[in-house]
C-alpha cells in the first residue's frame, strides 16, 4: 500500500499498488510456504475484491472520466491471475466468490465491457472526479457527457482494448463471453498473438494467456466449439426424447387396437337378430310393431355374416347393410329397405 509524503494512504493509484501486491502476496506466499506473506497478499486481495461497489463496477477507477475504462480495465489480468493461483492451491473459484457488496469479479468483468458498449453507464461516476482528457488526440477537446452524447464509443474506450479485454482474462472470457473469446484466441497472425500473449504483462509480471496456455489449461465448456457440441447433443437428446414419447404413445395405441379387437374376437358366434317395422313405416300409424322375422348372424374374428340363404336376407336387401360392431358389443346395421308400402323406403 503507497503513502505518499503527506502521510496519506492510496489504496489502488493507477491500479498498480493495491492490485499488485494482492497478486505478488499470494504468489510469492504459496511458492515460498509463507504464510505471513500470503496473508498480506489475502488482505490485499480482500482490499480489492472491496472497491468492486454494488452497482458491480471498479470503483476506484470507473470515475477516471475518459480514461476510464483502460484504468478500469487493468483489473482483467488481476482477476484471472488471483483466480488461478487460488484455485490451483486451494480449488477455489475466486471470481465467482462475492465480496462485502454481493457482487462477484466475474459479474464486475462482465459489467466492463457492457459499459464499453454503453458508456451512459459511467455517468453517475463522472462527477466524482474532474479528470483531465487522458486521450486528447482522439477526444478533440470535448468532454465526456459530449463524447457519450454523440455516440463517440473509439474516444470513451481511449486505451481500452476489447482484445486484450478478453485475452487477458482467459478463464472469465470463455465462460461469460464464449463467442468473442473464441474470435480473438482464434486469430492466428502472428503479431496479433505477440500482443496477445503479452496481454497482462504491465499489471502481474506475466500473461495470464502464456500461464494458463502452458499448464494444460483448457478454455471452459462454454467455449465455442464445446457450446455448438453442447447443443448439438441437447438438440440429439431432444429428438432422442421425443422420439421415445412418439414410440411409447404409437405402442400404447397399439396396445388399445390389441386389447379393443381381443374384446371383439371375445364375441364371435352365432346370433338370432330379430327385424321389427314399426314408427312411420308402418301402413297404418296406429297399427301395432310388425314382427318381419329372424336371421341368424355370425361373426368370426369379428367379421359379420348374415345367413344368405334365409329368405329376409333378399327381402330386406341386406347385402347393402353396412353393420357396424363396437367393442362394447353393440352393434348397428344401416342400409335403406323397399319394405313396397306407400311410405317408400325407410
Amino acid at each position: 500500500m503507497h503513502v505518499d509524503s503527506n502521510r496519506r494512504i492510496n489504496q489502488d493509484h493507477c491500479g498498480s499498488i493495491n492490485t499488485r501486491m494482492a497478486v505478488s502476496g499470494i504468489y510469492f506466499g504459496l511458492e515460498f510456504n509463507s504464510q505471513v506473506i500470503l496473508d498480506s497478499g489475502i488482505r490485499y486481495t480482500e482490499m480489492f475484491m472491496a472497491i468492486m461497489d454494488k452497482n458491480k463496477m471498479y470503483s476506484s477507477q470507473i470515475s477516471r472520466g475518459l480514461c476510464a475504462m483502460s484504468y478500469a480495465d487493468q483489473m482483467s489480468p488481476i482477476i484471472d491471475q488471483l483466480d488461478y493461483a487460488l484455485n490451483k492451491a486451494y480449488d477455489i473459484d475466486f471470481v465467482n466468490l462475492k465480496n462485502i457488496h454481493g457482487v462477484t469479479l466475474a459479474e464486475v468483468w462482465y459489467k466492463l465491457y457492457e459499459a464499453a458498449m454503453d458508456p451512459k453507464q459511467l455517468l453517475p461516476y463522472y462527477n466524482l472526479r474532474q479528470w483531465q482528457d487522458c486521450q486528447p488526440h482522439l477526444t478533440g477537446g470535448k468532454s465526456l457527457v459530449t463524447l457519450i452524447k454523440e455516440k463517440n464509443k473509439p474516444a470513451i474506450w481511449g486505451a481500452f482494448r476489447p482484445d486484450q479485454h478478453i485475452l487477458r482474462s482467459p478463464k472469465v472470457a470463455s465462460t461469460l463471453r464464449p463467442k468473442l473469446w473464441n474470435t480473438y484466441d482464434s486469430d492466428s497472425s502472428s503479431t496479433f498473438r505477440i500482443r496477445a500473449f503479452a496481454a497482462g504483462n504491465s499489471a502481474v509480471g506475466i500473461s495470464p494467456l502464456v500461464l494458463r496456455k502452458a499448464t494444460g489449461w483448457k478454455a471452459h465448456p462454454n467455449s465455442k466449439k464445446a457450446a455448438d457440441k453442447k447443443a448439438a447433443d441437447k438438440k440429439a437428446a431432444d429428438k432422442k426424447a421425443a422420439d421415445k414419447k412418439a414410440a411409447v404413445k404409437k405402442a400404447a395405441a397399439r396396445a388399445e387396437r390389441i386389447r379393443r379387437r381381443e374384446m371383439l374376437f371375445a364375441l364371435d358366434g352365432k346370433y338370432n337378430i330379430q327385424f321389427t317395422l314399426e314408427g312411420p313405416n308402418l301402413v297404418d300409424v296406429e297399427s301395432k310393431p310388425q314382427e318381419l322375422g329372424q336371421i341368424e348372424f355370425t361373426l368370426h374374428k369379428a367379421q359379420p355374416k348374415f345367413d344368405t340363404k334365409n329368405p329376409l336376407y333378399d327381402d330386406l336387401e341386406l347385402d347393402g347393410a353396412i353393420i357396424s360392431l363396437d367393442y362394447d358389443g353393440s352393434l348397428k346395421i344401416r342400409g335403406v329397405v323397399d319394405l313396397g308400402h306407400p311410405y317408400g323406403k325407410g
